[in-house]
């Protein structure tokens, strides 16, 4: 007996041992040791129901997460902290004899897991010895909100929120089939106060007192599931993949409404979560693609696919095309243009303005100048009689800036030559590569209202967009247009003039048709003031980001050297 009480002893120091080395590897690591779950504060959390009865059985030893009192004894794996008496352990070790003839356990279950009333050291010594079940007493304890054995202290608190939730909801007994798990603290008192703003709503409404019960229905089919349709329409959780469906829907609904407060502008979940999907990723691909930004030419970044942004407009709009037009504004004398030819627009296609004053930090803009700036705005709008809003914002990144808000928007109008410590052609040459709605940039001598326009088209992808938008303006502005098309070396234009013809003419729109020879940045530049055109029609960057890199660009030379605004396709 001695020498099994020796042998014991020392496996108490060895256990004791690699607890104090878990405990100084999770201090290096920054995670603290885990701790065994205090039953009595799980059963408060959880309002459980004890039943009178109790069962032997054996039960696996992994799913002993916690302990009625000695909680503070031992880590989650059970082993022995200073607190614990080395002798004692050793001594139930000795007496184990493989845990033969020593009593059962006794437990208190709740879910998949248990929590020892009586037998904490047994456990102890069980888990040190490999086995992997144990015979117990189990008393069984029922919750409304299951735990599996791999919970943690702080997702007690997700679950009490839950319990709290559903018995405030029941909708656990109305939308059983609805998954409503989250991973963090917060987000069920949000959605019990989203029920409580829906049921005063139903109830200014109907002029009557509206059940708990039609306000949660209410909530949940009319708010919540067509949230979370947008949420997979756009597989964010993709992008978030250790976050559930309803912990998007809570962000979603946050972020929207800090964009709307942020900008004043109405602004739909589909384009919030559009938004989210552009300029946040998990936290690998985001390291990635700022060190991509960084030292990468902007050619060589990610752009739109060709084409979304037609699809998307003629999916959500009917008849008109730009909804929502997203005006960069300088404060400047000379680019006030910019929000004349917005409001312009706007009243061609009955939509908003929204007007974004961006200013530099060493030219931050004062409450007089913004208030004169305000002035301005407005009184453009009433001159158009267009509905319109304006913000202002200061940053060191006026593109980057410019470049997120122009999710929010079916246009983008930037001032050619614009007012930016940053020099304007590079702020437009990254709208052009990366921004996912057309670009209309505003020459100072910008004519209003336009009446003709030149088509630059080459048969490319994104030439087909140029003409789409062309034949769009030509229907609805009765812009006269002039289609050009340029010699190559390896190809003529006139199967590309072919194809332009017979897009046209199904739409009924009759324009002129030309074939030149040089260079196309020059050669549209050219035409374009030879015809007495006020507006030029083109698609952005081709696809060899290296000849663009060499060689430059045909529209980075039309946006630079034109007497015209540039409309600039995606």
């Amino acid at each position: 007996m001695a020498l099994n009480f020796t042998s014991a002893l020392e496996d108490f120091r060895r256990a004791r041992r690699k607890a104090t080395l878990r405990s100084i590897m999770g201090w290096m690591r920054g995670k603290r040791q885990e701790d065994l779950l205090s039953y009595e504060n799980v059963r408060k959390r959880l309002k459980t129901i004890e039943s009178a009865g109790r069962q032997l059985t054996d039960i696996p030893i992994n799913s002993i997460v916690g302990s009625v009192n000695r909680y503070t004894d031992f880590t989650r794996d059970f082993l022995p902290k200073r607190s614990v008496s080395g002798e004692r352990w050793a001594r139930v070790k000795a007496a184990s004899q493989d845990m033969v003839g020593l009593p059962p356990i006794e437990v208190y279950q709740i879910g998949d897991v248990y929590f020892v009333q009586d037998g904490n050291h047994r456990v102890s010594i069980a888990r040190q010895s490999g086995t992997s079940t144990i015979q117990a007493y189990v008393r069984q304890v029922h919750s409304r909100v299951p735990i599996t054995a791999d919970i943690q202290p702080d997702e007690l608190i997700i679950k009490s929120e839950f319990l709290d939730f559903l018995e405030s909801t029941q909708i656990d007994q109305h939308r059983p089939q609805t998954d409503l798990s989250t991973t963090s603290p917060g987000r069920y008192p949000f959605m019990l106060q989203q029920i409580e703003a829906v049921k005063f709503a139903l109830e200014q409404r109907r002029m009557k007192e509206v059940p708990v019960g039609d306000a949660v229905l209410y909530w949940h089919d009319k708010i919540y599931l067509p949230i979370v349709s947008i949420i997979r329409e756009n597989d964010l959780l993709c992008d978030f993949p250790h976050r559930t469906e309803t912990d998007l829907f809570v962000w979603l609904v946050k972020y929207q409404g800090e964009l709307v407060r942020e900008l004043g502008w109405d602004i739909s979940f589909e384009t919030a979560a559009n938004m989210i999907q552009a300029s946040i990723s998990p936290r690998v691909l985001q390291i990635t693609r700022k060190l991509k930004e960084s030292f990468l030419p902007q050619t060589f970044l990610p752009e739109p696919p060709v084409g979304k942004w037609r699809q998307r407009q003629l999916a959500a709009h009917q008849g008109r095309l730009f909804a929502d037009i997203l005006v960069v504004i300088t404060g400047k004398e000379k680019d006030w243009n910019v929000l004349d030819f917005g409001c312009y627009i706007a009243k061609e296609e009955g939509s908003q303005v929204y007007g974004l004053c961006v200013s530099e930090q060493r030219m931050k803009i004062n409450k007089e100048e913004a208030q004169e700036i305000t002035n301005k705005f407005e009184q453009y709008c009433r001159n158009y009689d267009v509905s319109g809003k304006l913000v202002f914002i200061t940053t060191r990144k006026p593109g980057k800036l410019i470049l997120e808000r122009a999710h929010l928007a079916d246009l983008v109008l930037f001032p050619l030559g614009g007012d930016f410590r940053q020099r304007s052609e590079t702020i437009l040459s990254s709208l052009i590569h990366r921004c996912p709605t057309p670009i209309f940039a505003i020459h100072k001598d910008v004519t209003i209202p336009v009446k003709k326009g030149l088509l630059a088209y080459d048969g490319s992808p994104k030439a087909e967009e140029a003409l789409f938008l062309a034949t769009y303006l030509a229907k609805f502005w009765e812009l006269k247009l002039v289609v050009l098309t340029v010699f190559g070396k390896r190809k003529l234009p006139d199967e590309a003039l072919a194809n332009a013809y017979q897009f046209l003419n199904r739409y009924y729109v009759d324009a002129e048709y030309i074939k030149s020879v040089g260079p196309p940045g020059s050669a549209t530049t050219t035409l374009a003031k030879e015809a007495g055109c006020d507006l030029i029609i083109s698609g952005g960057y081709g696809s060899n980001p290296i000849k663009k890199l060499i060689t430059g660009s045909a529209i980075d030379e039309v946006t630079r050297n034109a007497q015209q605004s540039v409309l600039i396709c995606k």
